[in-house]
């Protein structure tokens, strides 16, 4: 049986295929779509999933040399923020310290280290 569905503004549906249920809840709409207005909004997010996003829309690698501070989670919104401004604030959110460095094929790269103690 077929169902009809209407969505308001920022309401999504998400179909699992395996149990064949529905949900239905509400998105951000900064969070799916503000990368297109050079928006970038992250709630709660580990750095697994922001330093990617970050590093296509500044075409610059971000690197973090301790895999345990990737499950770190920030909140913070970027809106055409330099790309020193966003390294700044990751920077003041993780307590990291970070670098410049020239990485593979010439290319500079951030590397995001913990404070020496």
């Amino acid at each position: 049986m077929d169902k009809t569905v209407v969505l308001e503004p920022e309401e999504q549906v998400v179909f699992n295929n395996e149990s064949g249920i529905s949900s239905f809840g509400r998105f951000d709409s900064l969070e799916a779509v503000g990368w297109k207005d050079n928006i970038y909004k992250f709630e709660n997010e580990p750095l697994r999933k922001v330093l990617p996003q970050l590093e296509r829309a500044y075409g610059t690698k971000l690197v973090i040399t301790d895999p345990s501070v990737l499950g770190q989670k920030i909140t913070t919104t970027f809106r055409n923020n330099s790309e020193q401004t966003v390294i700044g604030v990751i920077k003041n959110l993780t307590g990291l310290e970070y670098s410049v460095v020239t990485g593979k094929n010439n290319k500079q790269e951030v590397r995001f280290v913990q404070r020496a103690r």
